[in-house]
């Protein structure tokens, strides 16, 4: 059993009702190739939108409602935050992965790294990158951002690999 409020069931049962579109349209978005692409498109607007752009979540439900599309995505804030949760997590996760595939296939080879401090939340996230590949070595937040610390995160992030880090940029 489902733990829905049976008006909720009535009026998804109506839903079709509602919607002004071609019917064709409807057709598309109600089978189980629209609702794929509904999910594709949801995760594509956040990427883009928040991930990449940093325009906010708050631009998404004017988007979804300007295009027409709050009829077959959910458009309300609560909702598209899970949503960007879901994204989010989801991208730590391929990153995760491919990680580790990237840094085994990378050659021994002397490396600078450019370093930097992020301060979105209340510990910094230590940031280091080798500048021509813009491979992550480091980001992890860490209680200071004194010499000691660097020295120790970026010790740990750079145990297993074959680069010798001869410079750093800050």
């Amino acid at each position: 059993m489902v733990d829905v409020p049976r008006s909720t069931l009535q009026e998804w049962a109506r839903w079709g009702e509602h919607l002004d579109d071609d019917p064709l349209v409807i057709s598309f978005f109600d089978s189980p190739q629209g609702v794929a692409f509904l999910h594709r498109f949801t995760t594509a607007l956040h990427f883009v939108f928040i991930e990449h752009c940093a325009t906010g979540i708050r631009n998404i439900p004017i988007f979804l409602e300007l295009s027409g599309l709050d009829k077959y995505i959910a458009s309300s804030y609560g909702t598209q935050q899970q949503i960007n949760l879901s994204v989010k997590k989801a991208i730590i996760e391929y990153a995760e992965n491919e990680r580790e595939k990237l840094a085994v296939s990378m050659e021994e080879k002397e490396i600078t790294t450019a370093q930097d401090e992020n301060f979105a939340g209340k510990a910094p996230c230590l940031v280091a990158i080798e500048p021509v590949s813009d491979f992550i070595l480091l980001e992890q937040r860490a209680e200071g951002r004194d010499a000691e610390t660097w020295n120790t995160t970026m010790t740990k992030a750079m145990q297993g690999r074959d680069w010798c880090p001869i410079q750093r940029t800050d």
